[in-house]
């Protein structure tokens, strides 16, 4: 994992804050309004969720193109690259 490149990127960012702030609710005691809570939570989980799918190398929430074409864990990127140069000859 590339850390650098991680941590440079916003939604990294923004799934760290939801994270701590899930915690932060969770083990709150004082906290006890409900309904509040509840809508609280379900932000923060949206919030730490698009942090984790997010593709750090990419600017944006979106994949690479080669991240999307990719049709197994095992091929390489240049495989891909070249797979779609053959395809648009």
């Amino acid at each position: 994992m590339n850390w650098k490149i991680r941590l440079q990127n916003y939604a990294f960012w923004v799934g760290v804050i939801g994270l701590v702030g899930m915690v932060v609710v969770y083990f709150s005691p004082g906290f006890d309004f409900t309904p509040v809570k509840e809508i609280l939570m379900a932000a923060l989980t949206l919030c730490a969720m698009l942090g984790i799918v997010t593709d750090p190398t990419t600017s944006g929430v979106a994949d690479s193109k080669v991240s999307e074409e990719k049709m197994s864990i095992n091929e390489t990127a240049e495989d891909v690259v070249k797979k779609m140069q053959e395809e648009n000859k």
